[in-house]
């Protein structure tokens, strides 16, 4: 089973629910919720809405976790984590799953 971190801002978009990222976001966190991949938010989450990006980049190294779903990939670039946009990977697990092949 695939693990993503959610960065906060995705979360935020389907709270609020916020155009045009609403659908996609939702999209992302039905996948978790139907228990097809497994979601993390970093500790901070909900502390702050101004999250700082390093804490969450630290947070999905720490935990194992390849894959960060993020609106804002500019502020991970040299990361090293792999940087999808909720649309973004939401086309790749589709495409991934249809194929039974992993991305």
């Amino acid at each position: 089973m695939d693990a993503v971190l959610l960065d906060t801002h995705v979360v935020i978009d389907v709270l609020l629910p916020r155009e045009p990222f609403a659908a996609s976001s939702d999209a992302v966190v039905r996948q978790v919720i139907e228990q097809r991949i497994t979601g993390y938010l970093c500790a901070n989450s909900f502390s702050t809405i101004d999250c700082l990006n390093r804490v969450i980049a630290a947070s999905a190294i720490a935990s194992g976790v390849d894959i960060v779903i993020t609106r804002n990939a500019k502020d991970f670039k040299g990361s090293g984590l792999m940087l999808y946009s909720p649309a973004e990977w939401l086309a790749a697990y589709r495409s991934a799953t249809l194929k039974n092949q992993t991305y």
